[in-house]
C-alpha cells in the first residue's frame, strides 16, 4: 500500500476508535459488495456528489418554472463535476428528481420514467430537456403521453 494511502487510512481510522486493520477490511468488503451488484467505486463518488448538489440547489430555491429549474441546476453540475462524469451525473439527478413524482426502469444506457399523469411527464421533460442543454450532455429525451425516455447517445 502506498503511504499516503495508509496515513488517510490511518487518520480515518484513529478519528473512528477503529485499527486500521478493522477499517481496511470495512472498505474492501464494501468495495466487493458494491462491485458485486455491479456498481463501480466511481459510481458511487457521483451519486454522493449529486446527492450533495440537488441538497445544496434545494436551499437556493430558483424562481421560475421547469425549465428554469433544469438550467439552474445544470449550471451547478457543470461547475461541479469534470466532463467525463459530467453524463452520468445529469442521469443520476434526473432519476433522484424524477423518483418523487413516479417510477423507473431501465438499463446502463436509457432509462423510462413513469409519470402518473401527463402533465408531470410534460413538466418533467422541460427539466429533463433544460438541464440536458445546459449541461450539453450527451443524452436525448423523448416522451410518449405519461413516459419520459432519456437516454445516453452514443
Amino acid at each position: 500500500m502506498r503511504s499516503d494511502v495508509y496515513e488517510d487510512l490511518r487518520s480515518y481510522a484513529e478519528s473512528a476508535g477503529m485499527k486500521v486493520y478493522t477499517l481496511t477490511n470495512l472498505l474492501v468488503e464494501t468495495g466487493l459488495k458494491m462491485l458485486k451488484e455491479g456498481i463501480s467505486p466511481s459510481e458511487v463518488l457521483i451519486m454522493y456528489k449529486v446527492l450533495d448538489t440537488l441538497t445544496r440547489f434545494a436551499e437556493i430555491k430558483p424562481k421560475g418554472g421547469w425549465r428554469e429549474l433544469g438550467q439552474a441546476l445544470g449550471t451547478v453540475l457543470k461547475g461541479t463535476f469534470n466532463e467525463r462524469d459530467l453524463d452520468m451525473a445529469v442521469m443520476m439527478a434526473l432519476e433522484i428528481i424524477a423518483m418523487s413524482k413516479g417510477s423507473k426502469s431501465g438499463s446502463r444506457t436509457s432509462v423510462q420514467f413513469i409519470f402518473l399523469s401527463d402533465t408531470d411527464a410534460e413538466e418533467f421533460e422541460a427539466f429533463a430537456d433544460s438541464l440536458i442543454e445546459t449541461t450539453a450532455a450527451k443524452l436525448s429525451v423523448e416522451r410518449l403521453t405519461n413516459v419520459v425516455k432519456v437516454s445516453y447517445v452514443q
